[in-house]
């Protein structure tokens, strides 16, 4: 026996509706919807199984499984809402609700009804519950409030904007600016401008969201509905905290796709041989090796102890001759002079098969002189071990400019270590990073897990915003919480400043007189400040997947676990605390100090 809604016509027409889950609308969701009488439903589902079958052609051939993914979750959709669309297309149409019937079907319900009126229960028989109403009463009060806030954003429109202000950034912004008809340059603009622009309104546009919920329901006096109910203030702050993480996953999903196509269309129409390397190179999560570099410390002691034994009776600045050595150090280790040689030795490690399949590559990147506009050199690399066969490489590159060279199975030496000679036969100096300037990178995974990991990303620090946004909120009134969350959000923006501060190890660096105790004590404070916000962005700046993703690099599950712990369990708990304290110490129902 099941349990059926019963709805009647002033005509007298009745009709049942089960409850629950449907899988026949799970099985067929746009036929059956059909089948139902809604039409604009049917309508958008089947165009939206059609959207999904384009897809599965031009984006996800290569991920299987995102296309499996979306089509399931599509009729998952359907068979969780699809009773309830019915019997709201039955109320539109005038039926109006009686109560509950037992039956085994839906037409011996109408039949029992219209026999006896006394089978007709005002409250939903026992045991027929679904999911949600299963769970324990306290998290059913925190969905509530998650729905209510879902709802709130679509009612003012703001859900709608966003889905067309990222639509008009993913299309329209790849448009606008044109790229070189190269590969790194086609996705540095589809990926590392598109997806950053769309990143910081996303962010900016939850603190917002989450400001704009919290506080004008407190000013307003609306808050006391639900603070006068039964639920704990913690669950209010919780709901609210869902309800829009709800919004931004479904907005990130709908980016996701939209770059990965964006990506598919308009990297076809590049030349061939750089959709070779967009395809090789960059639509990947490579694994990277770098040379070791050396312990630049203890050089710059050995030189200063030297220094001081040369000079006993010298006056001078200990910090600034240090940071001297140290900067000569650098220099003499990344610089190649003209008609040298210069050799970094990879650990194959993990790259070894990679190698050996010949699917490594060599990411070079330089400088030449003094020039600060790109130039071309020629260029000659020779990979492979001191005695043996080495791949020798003629090649034209330009600065400033990250290039890929591909090794076809280079040989190793016999501790699987990678030799790779660069001989600089031009008139000018060559300056390597000693991080970036040469590496090996390695096939790892494709893009589609490397893009899924970069959204997780993405979505614990918009979970980091939205705590912003409640915790600022619970204290301040909307216009005050506003400045002050976008203000500490927009301070990754000065994170040149803020590092050299911490780096100073104070914020009165650059001051030559001297300091009274007030600009002591008041340097004391800013100082410990500015520490604060140093952590506090480092969560964007160290874990940030944007420039991984558009050079195709792995994104490490270290780096994702690193992002959730500090953006979630670290500063997430310390908001969410700070929060709640002030939520639940302010006078909700004075209209005078809101």
């Amino acid at each position: 026996m099941n349990a059926f809604e019963v709805y009647e016509h002033p005509n007298g027409e009745l009709r049942a509706g089960s409850r629950g889950f449907n899988w026949i609308a799970f099985l067929f969701s746009g036929l059956w919807t059909l089948s139902q009488g809604l039409i604009l439903t049917s309508a958008l589902l089947i165009a939206a199984e059609a959207l999904l079958v384009f897809l599965c052609v031009a984006v996800f051939s290569t991920v299987p499984a995102a296309f499996a993914l979306s089509l399931l979750l599509l009729h998952f959709a359907c068979g969780w809402a699809g009773n309830r669309w019915r019997t709201e297309h039955w109320q539109h149409r005038g039926f109006f609700f009686q109560g509950y019937v037992e039956a085994d079907r839906a037409a011996h319900a109408v039949r029992n009804v219209k026999a006896t009126r006394s089978v007709i229960q005002v409250h939903p028989p026992p045991g027929r519950l679904g999911i949600l109403d299963r769970l324990p009463r306290g998290w059913q009060s925190v969905f509530a409030v998650a729905d209510l806030t879902i709802k709130s954003a679509i009612r003012f429109r703001v859900v709608p904007f966003l889905f067309v202000a990222v639509l008009i950034l993913i299309i329209g912004l790849p448009l606008v600016l044109k790229h070189d008809n190269t590969a790194t340059g086609f996705m540095q603009i589809v990926v590392t401008y598109t997806l950053g622009s769309v990143v910081t309104i996303l962010v900016f546009s939850t603190v917002w969201m989450t400001i704009g919920n919290l506080a004008r329901e407190i000013e307003e006096g609306q808050i006391q509905l639900l603070t006068s109910k039964p639920i704990a203030h913690w669950r209010i702050l919780l709901g609210k905290w869902i309800g829009i993480m709800a919004i931004n996953l479904s907005l990130l999903v709908f980016v996701g796709v939209g770059i990965q196509f964006f990506i598919k269309w308009r990297g076809a129409q590049l030349p061939e041989k750089e959709q070779a390397v967009l395809n090789r190179d960059l639509l990947v999560a490579r694994g990277v090796i770098s040379e070791p570099s050396p312990d630049f410390a203890e050089i710059e002691n050995q030189r200063y102890a030297r220094f001081v034994d040369d000079n006993p009776d010298l006056e001078h600045d200990a910090f600034e001759v240090r940071d001297e050595f140290r900067k000569q150090a650098i220099a003499e280790y990344e610089a190649v002079p003209p008609h040298r040689v210069r050799t970094w030795v990879f650990e194959a490690g993990p790259a070894l098969q990679a190698i050996q399949d010949g699917q490594a590559t060599l990411r070079v990147k330089f400088q030449a002189g003094y020039n600060r506009r790109p130039k071309p050199f020629s260029t000659i690399w020779e990979v492979g071990p001191d005695a043996g066969t080495r791949q020798r490489l003629v090649t034209i590159l330009t600065t400033d400019t990250p290039h890929f060279l591909p090794l076809e199975n280079p040989t190793l030496d016999e501790q699987n270590r990678l030799a790779v000679h660069f001989h600089n036969l031009n008139a000018e100096s060559f300056v390597f990073d000693a991080h970036e300037g040469v590496q090996l990178l390695y096939r790892d995974s494709g893009f589609g897990s490397n893009l899924v990991r970069a959204f997780v990303i993405l979505y614990c620090w918009l979970g980091l915003a939205a705590a912003v946004g409640i915790t600022a909120a619970t204290k301040l009134n909307f216009n005050v919480a506003a400045f002050f969350a976008l203000g500490l959000i927009g301070s990754s923006m000065f994170t040149g400043t803020i590092q050299n501060v911490v780096e100073q190890g104070s914020v009165w660096s650059y001051y030559e007189g001297e300091l009274n105790t007030l600009q002591t004590l008041a340097g004391y404070v800013m100082y410990a400040l500015i520490r604060f916000v140093h952590l506090f962005t480092g969560v964007i700046s160290d874990y940030s997947p944007v420039e991984a993703l558009g050079t195709g690099r792995v994104i490490p599950w270290s780096q994702l676990g690193a992002a959730f712990l500090h953006c979630w369990i670290l500063f997430g708990s310390i908001l969410a605390a700070l929060g709640l304290f002030a939520f639940t110490r302010r006078e909700l129902a004075d209209p005078f100090n809101n």
